[in-house]
C-alpha cells in the first residue's frame, strides 16, 4: 500500500517539477519575473487546514508544494490578462513573440528531453526478463489469442515484417505494429507450415490481454548452497536436456518429471560448454510435504547496451510510441476506438504502483513514457495548455497585432472547460475499469 501511494507521488512530482522548471528557467533567461513556482495543486479544506504543504519565498519567487498531485504551474508576471504591462521589461507581455514562444515550449521540451534520458538509462541499466522462447505454452480460453486462432505449440517467427528469434523482441515489434496498422499480423510456424494470424489493434489497445503464455528455456539460474542440484555438481548456466532419459525442451516439462520419480533419485542430463553431462540428484520434499524439489529456477535474461546503442534503441521506441499515440488519438476522435485506450490519473497511479512493485528498472521506462506523453499533450493546440498559448501567438503573428483580451479570455474559458470535461470523463472511465 505504501508503494502504491508514495511511488506515484514521487514519480508524478518529479515529472511535473521538470516541466515547470523548463518554464521557470526560460522565463528567467529572457528576464521575465516569476511570481510563483508551484508543484501540485492546492487543496483548500478550510482555515484550519493549509492549502499547501510548503511555502518559501526566495528573491522574487514564491516556491510552493501543494497537496493534490495532479499538476503544477509557474505564475509569470504579466501572463494573466489583468497584469499585462508591455512597458515593464520584467513583464511577460513586454517580450517578443519568439521569447514568449521560447518560454511556452520550454516546459514540454524539458519533458521530451527527460523522456530520452529515462529510456536511454533503461536500455543501459538493462531490465531482467524471463528468458522465454517464442513457442506458445498456453492459450487461455476466450482470450484474443484463442479467438484469433493461436494454438499451443505455435512458434512466433514474425510480427508484421519483423523477424522474431527471442521473446524479448516482441514488445518493440508490437509497438511498431500498433502504431501503423489496424491489425497485428503474427506469422507462426505450426508443424512444417507457416500461418498468418491477425488480431485487431483496437482490441489490444483497449487493454485486452493477448491471453498467451510462452515457454521458458530450461537453463539454470544461480542457486543457493542447500540445493540438491548444486550438491550433485550442477552449475549456473547448465541447460537441462533430459530427466531420467525423458527429453526436456522447455522449463515447464521439468517439474512433472521430478514429481513422477516420487522422491527417488533422478538422473539429469545437462549441456555445459557443448558437452553433455549426467548428474544424479536426490529431490527433497517442500515444507508442505506435497512436492518434490531440486531447488533450481530458470535463468532470466538481462540485456544491457552501451550509450550509443541504448540511445538509438530508446529513440526508436519513443518514435514508435509517439506514432502510436497519434494513431490511437486519430481513431478515438474518428469514433473508431473506445475511451478505454486512454489512461487517466486513476489508471496511471495504479500502473505506477504495480510497476514499482515489480521492477524499478521497468519504472524508469514507464517514467520515460509518461514524460513523453506529458510533453506531447501539453503541445496540443488547446487553450489553457502550452500548445494553446502557442497557437494564439501564431494567430497574433498572422494577424500582425494582439488579440483582444475578451477573445483570449473566452478562448481560455473554452480550453479549461474542455480539459475539465475530458478529465472528469476519463477519470470516471478509469474508476469503472479499475474497480
Amino acid at each position: 500500500m505504501l508503494t502504491y501511494i508514495v511511488t506515484p507521488i514521487l514519480v508524478l512530482g518529479f515529472l511535473v517539477l521538470i516541466h515547470e522548471l523548463g518554464h521557470y528557467l526560460a522565463a528567467r533567461h529572457v528576464g521575465v519575473r516569476v511570481e510563483r513556482f508551484a508543484i501540485f495543486i492546492p487543496l483548500p479544506l478550510g482555515k484550519y487546514f493549509p492549502a499547501s504543504i510548503y511555502k518559501k519565498t526566495i528573491g522574487e519567487t514564491e516556491f510552493v508544494v501543494n497537496w493534490l498531485p495532479l499538476g503544477g504551474y509557474v505564475k509569470l508576471f504579466g501572463q494573466n490578462l489583468d497584469d499585462e504591462d508591455p512597458t515593464d521589461p520584467a513583464n511577460y507581455a513586454s517580450k517578443t513573440k519568439l521569447q514568449r514562444a521560447y518560454i511556452l515550449i520550454a516546459g514540454p521540451l524539458m519533458n521530451l528531453v527527460w523522456a530520452v534520458v529515462f529510456i536511454t538509462a533503461f536500455y543501459m541499466v538493462g531490465a531482467e526478463r524471463p528468458d522465454f522462447t517464442t513457442q506458445i505454452a498456453e492459450v487461455r480460453e476466450d482470450s484474443l489469442a484463442a479467438k484469433a486462432g493461436f494454438q499451443v505449440g505455435d512458434r512466433v517467427v514474425r510480427i508484421g515484417e519483423t523477424g522474431i528469434t527471442a521473446w524479448s523482441q516482441v514488445e518493440s515489434a508490437l509497438i511498431g505494429e500498433l502504431s501503423s496498422q489496424d491489425w497485428l499480423r503474427f506469422t507462426v510456424r505450426r508443424g512444417d507450415a507457416e500461418r498468418l494470424i491477425r488480431i485487431s489493434s483496437e482490441d489490444l489497445a483497449a487493454g485486452n490481454p493477448l491471453g498467451m503464455r510462452y515457454e521458458r528455456h530450461p537453463v539454470i539460474a544461480p542457486f543457493g548452497e542447500g540445493s540438491p542440484a548444486r550438491a550433485a555438481g550442477m552449475e549456473t548456466g547448465d541447460r537441462i536436456v533430459a530427466v531420467n532419459g525423458h527429453p526436456v525442451r522447455f522449463w515447464s516439462q521439468l517439474p512433472p518429471l521430478i514429481q513422477q520419480a516420487k522422491g527417488a533419485g533422478i538422473t539429469i542430463t545437462a549441456e555445459r560448454g557443448g558437452e553433455r553431462l549426467n548428474f544424479w540428484v536426490q529431490p527433497r520434499l517442500d515444507d508442505s510435504g506435497k512436492r518434490w524439489l531440486i531447488h533450481v529456477r530458470p535463468v532470466n535474461r538481462v540485456e544491457q547496451f552501451g550509450f550509443a546503442d541504448a540511445f538509438s534503441l530508446g529513440m526508436n521506441e519513443l518514435a514508435a510510441i509517439t506514432q502510436g499515440t497519434f494513431n490511437v488519438l486519430g481513431r478515438l476522435f474518428s469514433g473508431q476506438a473506445s475511451l478505454n485506450t486512454m489512461a487517466g490519473p486513476v489508471r496511471i497511479v495504479k500502473i505506477i504502483g504495480q510497476t514499482a512493485q515489480y521492477s524499478l528498472v521497468d519504472l524508469i521506462k514507464l517514467m520515460a513514457i509518461i514524460s513523453l506523453s506529458l510533453g506531447l499533450i501539453n503541445l496540443f493546440p488547446i487553450p489553457a495548455l502550452d500548445g494553446g498559448h502557442l497557437m494564439l501567438l501564431v494567430v497574433e503573428a498572422v494577424k500582425r497585432g494582439p488579440l483582444s483580451k475578451r477573445l483570449r479570455e473566452r478562448a481560455q474559458l473554452v480550453g479549461i472547460s474542455l480539459l475539465l470535461f475530458l478529465f472528469i470523463t476519463i477519470t470516471i472511465n478509469d474508476v469503472g475499469l479499475s474497480f
